[in-house]
């Protein structure tokens, strides 16, 4: 190899290292501002004008409703009940999806819980959608994910001052929040009916409406569509209110690792649709009734609960797709058709360090536990077309 071919290699890294560096430091819900939490403190009044109180109050009222189970997941750092709404027909014999929200992660935020009381509301009506979805869907809501946060008023910390958002790959600091909710969706995603849609509702400063989408190079080609079929069905409902689903797209340099989407990728990729929902965080938020009837009539026509289209995802512009990326000690490759040649694997400095001949398989697991953390390079070789592909890879091991 030569020296050109080596420099810029590492230039490439180098570049790499530093995109993902930059996408770490940011947060999807927007700078923290002290001053401004404050404001809307005052301005909605204790606990942002929801606490846990009103929580455990709203429980007893929903309690009643013959479509809702109630239960804890766990407890907060101060042992409080971190509690969930399990909402569905009472017809268990229907094979059903399983959607999960969880809400109010940072306290400060609290129209994302306005959000969900709203879907809740609806949820428990006789509403023809709320029946249908009953009938098609389990729903699964933690209103209030922090509640330790929203009692001692914290914007957006527990009561151990972390931010649970960003919490998710700690090493020696998770906190119990995080693993309560952790465990609870290891615990459904072992269900015959797993998880297909996981909704993390908060709400920014930006004063939209709109969802965090994730881009390809973080994720897949494949679940990039899935994200934006996803959001356009939302907003077709509310065209004027919730915005494109290009309007915040990250990861576009790597999977920040940090998030329960991070977590929901490197564990389970396509399978689970697992996306940020922001509300407005401002004084002219509000049309909470329209915006949740928007994202379950979304998450109706997403799920095909009526029966009329085609969830099929047209690789054709993409045919090969590696997942997760980042990648732990395994790495999925998906191939448009069956495939067949060699795909080889090359280390920053152009140095091959995998070589695997492929037969006839639209799918392959290759093993890379051996291999160092850092940026790696995959090279498709088709042996019927002659076509090659080069994907970036980075690895971190698990």
């Amino acid at each position: 190899m030569t020296l050109k071919i080596k420099l810029f290699l590492a230039f490439i890294l180098m570049l790499s290292n530093f995109a993902i560096a930059q996408d770490i430091k940011s947060d999807k819900c927007g700078n923290t501002d002290s001053e401004q939490d404050n404001q809307q403190l005052v301005l909605r009044g204790d606990h942002w004008g929801y606490g846990y109180d009103d929580l455990l109050d709203d429980l007893q009222i929903w309690s009643q409703s013959p479509y809702v189970k109630i239960s804890s997941i766990g407890q907060s750092v101060q042992n409080r009940e971190i509690w969930q709404l399990q909402i569905t027909s009472k017809d268990t014999t229907t094979e059903k999806h399983t959607v999960f929200f969880h809400v109010r992660t940072h306290p400060g935020e609290v129209q994302s819980f306005w959000v969900a009381n709203e879907i809740i509301n609806l949820l428990l009506s006789e509403d023809s959608l709320a029946v249908k979805t009953r009938e098609k869907c389990v729903y699964y809501i933690v209103p209030m994910y922090n509640p330790d946060g929203v009692e001692l008023e914290y914007a957006r910390q527990n009561a151990n001052h972390v931010d649970l958002e960003s919490n998710w790959y700690s090493e020696n600091n998770i906190q119990p929040e995080v693993i309560a909710l952790r465990n609870r969706f290891l615990e459904l995603m072992d269900k015959k009916n797993p998880i297909e849609i996981a909704l993390n509702l908060h709400s920014a400063y930006k004063c939209k409406r709109y969802f965090v989408a994730h881009h390809q190079n973080g994720t897949s080609y494949s679940y990039l569509q899935m994200e934006k079929r996803f959001i356009t069905g939302v907003r077709n409902y509310f065209l004027d209110g919730i915005e494109p689903w290009n309007f915040n797209v990250t990861w576009s340099n790597g999977n920040p690792l940090k998030y329960p989407e991070s977590w929901w990728w490197v564990n389970y990729g396509s399978n689970v649709l697992a996306l940020t929902y922001e509300d407005g965080n401002c004084d002219e938020a509000g049309n909470f009734d329209i915006t949740a009837r928007a994202i379950v009539s979304g998450i109706a026509d997403f799920l095909d609960i009526w029966g009329k289209t085609s969830t099929t995802i047209n690789l054709e512009s993409n045919p090969i797709v590696i997942y997760p990326n980042p990648a732990g000690n395994k790495l999925n490759i998906d191939f448009k058709a069956n495939f067949n040649g060699k795909i080889i694997v090359f280390d920053s400095f152009g140095r091959k360090v995998l070589l695997k001949n492929i037969n006839n398989l639209e799918k392959y697991t290759c093993d890379i536990s051996y291999l160092k953390p850092g940026v790696y390079f995959l090279k498709t070789m088709n042996s019927k077309s002659n076509n090659t592909q080069m994907k970036t890879i980075r690895f971190v091991k698990k």
